[in-house]
């Protein structure tokens, strides 16, 4: 029996609350029950795509055209304050959110530098 892929597409408003990630997790399921598999794609969480054009706003009336590592801190600051409350909201467990916190810190860390480089 040949598979049937399904792509499905999600926008970031869909992870922002517990709410509508079972409403995600029923839909997939229900793709799964009619004998399709699933493959999920998921895209920034809200307010990122506008913190991104918002820096590159803010870079190009850079005169100079280098960016400061204080323009790098405050986009970093800001997707992570946004995610950190989307976590939050969802309502993980203490433990797991503490967790995946970590995680995401280290991901924080490492663009912060890449953005610097």
């Amino acid at each position: 029996m040949q598979k049937k892929y399904i792509v499905n597409k999600f926008g970031g408003a869909i992870m922002s609350s517990r709410e509508t990630l079972e409403n995600a997790k029923k839909h997939l399921i229900s793709q799964l029950d009619e004998g399709f598999l699933p493959i999920v794609v998921v895209s920034a969480f809200s307010g990122v795509t506008d913190a991104l054009q918002e820096i590159f706003k803010e870079i190009e009336n850079l005169e100079n055209q280098d960016i400061s590592k204080d323009l790098a801190k405050k986009f970093v600051s800001k997707i992570r304050k946004i995610n950190n409350n989307t976590l939050s909201s969802i309502g993980f467990e203490k433990s797991i959110l503490n967790l995946a916190q970590e995680e995401i810190n280290e991901i924080y860390k490492n663009l912060e530098k890449d953005i610097n480089a």
